[in-house]
């Protein structure tokens, strides 16, 4: 996710206005009107190029530096030099340490919440400027995976004298040429790879990933900007972490690397950053951290940090227009048509005063803006559109967001799909239906992995408590992805019965709940197990009957294999419900639920009913609709969602 806070460039870019007709000269001269005491130091470097003729491209790129630099920031003074250091001396200690010693070690570092920062335009010597330019050249010009560029490329990819916001102003460009970062040599032996730019990130991808430590602890506040300590540090690495010390390595070693973000994903409350590599026949490819290659899911944005300044961007924030949320910088680029196909919209909107407008997407709780539109007239324009996504048009006033138009689906062929109840006719009632809603939110990705571990996974009885004389209840012939209700032969009686994972992998279960009579008799019984069950993780057996779906029992073969009741005397079970090791978000029983559906003046509620079962049925639904089944019980994570042949769609 973007980390950067939102605002910080805003002090330097509003003493100026600067107009989207202005040159690239009358940029350059407001920079260096900006530049106040730093301005002797600029201009040698802009002097420095005029001197040799044969600079004339090292002159373009000075100018280029220094007429985007006013929104470009750094880190300032002793204090975050300090933070750093003391960073490097705990990860050298620490290396052989186990995860909660390095945890409790980082959290004795002294937080720095308000770090000292200062304009680059402000601060940046002369002698460094050149020294990078004339480093960034060398690559441009030298490296084998960097001759497809143009100029205009360069000035993006490998040009730059930083990463990311706040770097430390080091030699990143010489450290980050050791073989350690990826040893690039023996490419040159092989002819279809020996100039590719992707074959290279491949390769300094698994160099990173070999050498980075595994200890997780809390993400550095403030995060590591210096990258000599970012590659060192045994914290955690969040996403943004990952992807600024790759595309450093890439850069310095002349592959022209930049950091792509998607602000929120279409179907999630999570935004992702990334690393996305130029490559020699000019595609786009992504390198997701220490990952290989992959493809992304799909999403409504995806943009590109630039050195650059947008003007649009620069023109919205100094006329007080909002740009979203997570946007945090006006060098930015939408770049989604490099990723998925994608469509230019003209929404028709109700009548508002705004000059801008946004399409929003629902992040898990609320309507969040990703698009910005200009409005003419009765419509909004909007461009590049990720497609597959469902979109709210909202205006932004003074007490939050307020829709200007119906949701709709752009759907996978480009089209428009509005979404409302379903109307009769112009006087008659909407239609209506029947809703049987199994989750309110989709099973996460991971949990399909972990789902595959329990097909032939046994539910036993017995009246012997080593199972010796086990009866097969029900076998699990599915990945259990859902909960499930079993019905169970009700002639015989068994004292002790089991869960018993089948599989020699890492495997669990959420929940049992068995039933005599139509009436739960969990809480009659002992939890019983495996001897060795002796997790201290919080994944013991005793999560079995927590009422809990996020939390789970843990097997792990080959001697922590099963869990069950002991109910001290043989009892009829008529029906078992159970529900798999998952996240929490399938239906629980006892939790209470509404149902609510989107109309033109926001959320309405269906009701609210409290589960007895892995479903909720709710009657007499507005056909048609975009609904949301809200958790009132516990729980975040809900998922929008349309309603097909008995079946739920999420978006």
């Amino acid at each position: 996710m973007q980390t950067t806070k939102q605002g910080i460039f805003t002090l330097l870019l509003c003493t100026v206005i600067f107009s989207c007709k202005d040159t690239g000269s009358s940029f350059l001269n407001q920079a260096l009107q900006l530049s106040d005491s730093n301005r002797p130091q600029l201009e040698q470097v802009l002097a420095h190029y005029k001197e040799h003729s044969d600079d004339s491209l090292k002159l373009r790129a000075a100018e280029f530096l220094i007429s985007n630099m006013s929104a470009h920031f750094s880190y300032s003074g002793d204090e975050m030099e300090a933070y750093y250091d003391t960073s490097d001396s705990i990860s050298a200690l620490h290396a052989d340490k186990s995860a909660e010693e390095i945890r409790c070690a980082f959290n004795t570092i002294k937080k720095t919440d308000n770090p000292k920062i200062i304009h680059d335009l402000h601060s940046i010597p002369a002698d460094y400027l050149i020294y990078s330019i004339d480093r960034a050249f060398d690559a441009w010009q030298t490296s084998r995976y960097a001759q497809h560029l143009t100029f205009d490329d360069f000035c993006e990819y490998l040009l730059p004298y930083k990463v990311c916001e706040l770097q430390t102003i080091d030699n990143w460009r010489d450290y980050l040429l050791s073989p350690e970062y990826g040893d690039l040599s023996d490419m040159q032996y092989c002819y279809e790879i020996n100039n590719s730019a992707f074959a290279a990130c491949d390769l300094i991808s698994l160099a990173l990933k070999e050498q980075q430590p595994t200890a997780d602890s809390e993400t550095s506040t403030p995060k590591i900007r210096r990258i000599s300590s970012l590659l060192k540090t045994l914290k955690h690495k969040d996403c943004d972490d990952i992807a600024v010390e790759a595309a450093a390595v890439m850069r310095a070693k002349g592959i022209p690397a930049a950091i792509d973000f998607t602000p929120v994903w279409a179907d999630s409350h999570t935004g992702h950053v990334w690393v996305s590599v130029k490559d020699n026949g000019g595609k786009t490819c992504v390198f997701d951290g220490y990952a290989s290659p992959r493809h992304l899911k799909t999403t409504s944005k995806v943009f590109r940090n630039t050195y650059t300044i947008n003007l649009e961007l620069l023109n919205m924030n100094n006329n007080g227009i909002k740009i979203p949320p997570r946007i945090n910088s006006i060098c930015v680029k939408d770049v989604t048509d490099e990723y998925f196909d994608t469509e230019d919209l003209d929404i028709k909107i109700t009548k508002t005063g705004a000059k801008y407008i946004y399409l929003a997407t629902f992040n898990d709780q609320d309507w969040e803006p990703v698009m910005w539109g200009k409005v003419s007239g009765n419509k909004a324009h909007f461009n590049k559109m990720g497609r597959g996504v469902v979109y709210l048009p909202v205006a932004a006033e003074n007490n939050g967001l307020k829709p200007v138009a119906n949701p709709f689906i752009l759907n996978l062929r480009g089209e428009i799909e509005e979404i409302m109840p379903q109307k009769q006719g112009e006087s008659a009632p909407a239609k209506r239906q029947t809703l049987k809603l199994y989750r309110k939110h989709p099973p996460h990705p991971v949990f399909y992995s972990i789902a595959k571990l329990t097909a032939g996974d046994l539910f036993e009885a017995s009246n012997k408590p080593d199972f010796s004389d086990a009866t097969v209840i029900h076998k699990v012939n599915k990945f259990a992805t859902e909960s499930d209700v079993i019905n169970v032969n009700p002639d015989h009686k068994f004292r002790y019965w089991r869960y018993q994972a089948s599989n020699t992998e890492w495997g669990g279960i959420a929940e049992m709940i068995f039933y005599q009579n139509g009436q739960n008799i969990t809480q009659q019984g002992k939890i019983i197990g495996a001897k060795h069950d002796n997790y201290n993780d919080g994944t013991g057996k005793e999560n079995i009957t927590d009422n809990d779906g996020s939390t789970f029992w843990a097997a792990s073969p080959p001697d922590n294999r099963w869990a069950g009741f002991d109910f001290g005397h043989p009892v009829r079970i008529d029906k078992i419900l159970y529900i798999p090791r998952s996240d929490g978000n399938g239906i629980i029983p006892g939790d209470e639920y509404e149902l609510r559906y989107w109309d033109c003046s926001g959320w309405q509620t269906v009701g609210k009913k409290i589960a007895d079962d892995i479903f909720v049925e709710y009657d007499n639904c507005p056909a048609g609709s975009l609904f949301l089944l809200h958790n009132c019980t516990r729980g975040t994570e809900e998922r929008i969602f349309t309603y097909h042949n008995g079946k739920q769609h999420w978006w």
